[in-house]
C-alpha cells in the first residue's frame, strides 16, 4: 500500500450523498425524521467516497442518492 496523503478529523462518505447547492458542495442529513440541506467543506475526494472537513459529524446519518425533489424540511423514513 502506498499512502500519498493524510488527513486528521475528517469524515468519510459515498460520492452518493453530495450535492450541488448553487456553487458549494452539500449533504441531505437526517435530523429529528427530516431532510436537512447541510453544506459541506470537501477534502480528498476518490472514485467512492470523498472526505469532509466540516459540516457533518461521525455518526450523523446522511442520504444517498437524494433525487432532485428532496427538499429541506421533508420528513423522510429510512428504507434498509
Amino acid at each position: 500500500m502506498i499512502q500519498t496523503d493524510y488527513l486528521a478529523d475528517v469524515v468519510r462518505v459515498p460520492l452518493g450523498a453530495l450535492i450541488r447547492d448553487g456553487d458549494e458542495w452539500a449533504v441531505f442529513r437526517v435530523q429529528d425524521g427530516c431532510a436537512r440541506l447541510t453544506s459541506v467543506e470537501l477534502a480528498l475526494r476518490g472514485d467512492r467516497f470523498v472526505e469532509i472537513r466540516g459540516g457533518v459529524s461521525e455518526g450523523d446519518e446522511l442520504i444517498i442518492y437524494p433525487g432532485d425533489e428532496l427538499e429541506d424540511g421533508v420528513r423522510v423514513e429510512r428504507r434498509e
